[in-house]
């Protein structure tokens, strides 16, 4: 089995607890990662809505995560481009992408978008749950992107950093869609007609992302699944909406380990192979499902990570 995962909390984790990426007691480690045939898996740096300077966190995490991927480099390859990507595929290597989750590091401030490239983030999730310079929380209020945050949007474009519109509130993320001139993902969202949860995607969202050639990430933290207590049915349940919505090319994994709510089912990156098997019974054939694990998400980054020098 292959998996291309786009969103887990663990960097976030292990820097609080000074743990490591290759063996820690986290949902997600290397050594749990190893079953898979080819593995990717983008980190995200989470900084809190209300956090006292969240910029200065944001840089020493990052500093500690290039650290944890140096010291795994025998069998990990931190990817900033396309050819970095597909190298790490070819040698066996997991790969591992950088995302920044909360706009609010960049204080207002675009130059802090120069700082995260240099650090290597490809991904800003443009908010958590609550307002920012950039925008408004999906959960907080129905409010749009503000003008530095459309600002940000093509900045990001420029350099080459893709825009996450997880969290982000309804009009935020039309106001991206209107903004943007490059492809945008969710990376770790459900949807809304499946179960009514503000972080969720309407129907109209959905559309977009497909005809804008995006990238959906389904999200395993169960009250995005359910209203009830989510089992594996509610997987099923909430894929199949999403392929009868046509994402069969633009649907992926964004499951949130170590930051979500997990169902003994799928409580740690090894049992994804189960959740899989799962599908596989629930009639979804094997060339879809590895497209919805692995391959959606590689084509999108092969396609909308920059080429060339790092």
């Amino acid at each position: 089995m292959r998996l291309f995962d786009l969103h887990a909390d663990t960097l976030t984790a292990c820097f609080e607890t000074s743990e490591g990426l290759g063996d820690n007691n986290r949902q997600i480690s290397l050594r749990k990662t190893g079953q898979f045939d080819s593995y990717a898996q983008v980190f995200a740096i989470f900084t809190p809505d209300g956090m006292e300077k969240p910029f200065d966190y944001f840089r020493r995490a990052a500093q500690y995560a290039i650290v944890q991927f140096y010291e795994n480099r025998g069998s990990l390859r931190f990817c900033k481009t396309a050819e970095e990507l597909r190298s790490a595929s070819e040698q066996g290597k997991t790969a591992a992408l950088l995302a920044a989750e909360n706009g609010n590091i960049l204080g207002g401030s675009a130059e802090n978008l120069l700082i995260l490239h240099a650090l290597g983030v490809r991904l800003l999730t443009l908010c958590w749950n609550g307002e920012n310079e950039l925008g408004c929380g999906a959960v907080t209020a129905n409010r749009g992107l503000t003008p530095f945050g459309k600002r940000a949007v093509r900045a990001c474009e420029k350099l080459g950093i893709l825009v996450d519109v997880s969290h982000l509130s309804e009009k935020g993320f039309y106001d991206v869609a209107e903004t943007a001139s490059r492809p945008f993902l969710a990376s770790h969202s459900n949807a809304f007609e499946i179960c009514p949860h503000p972080r969720n995607l309407t129907a109209e969202q959905i559309r977009i992302l497909r005809m804008r050639g995006g990238l959906i990430g389904i999200n395993l933290h169960r009250p995005f699944l359910s209203e009830k207590n989510a089992g594996l049915d509610d997987v099923y349940r909430m894929t199949a909406y999403f392929l009868e919505q046509g994402c069969e090319s633009v649907l992926a994994m964004g499951a949130d380990y170590d930051g979500g709510d997990m169902a003994p089912e799928w409580g740690s990156i090894d049992k994804m192979e189960l959740v899989c098997e799962y599908l596989y019974q629930r009639g979804l054939d094997e060339t879809l499902l590895d497209k919805l694990m692995y391959g959606n998400a590689y084509e999108f980054f092969m396609r909308n990570l920059k080429r060339g020098t790092t």
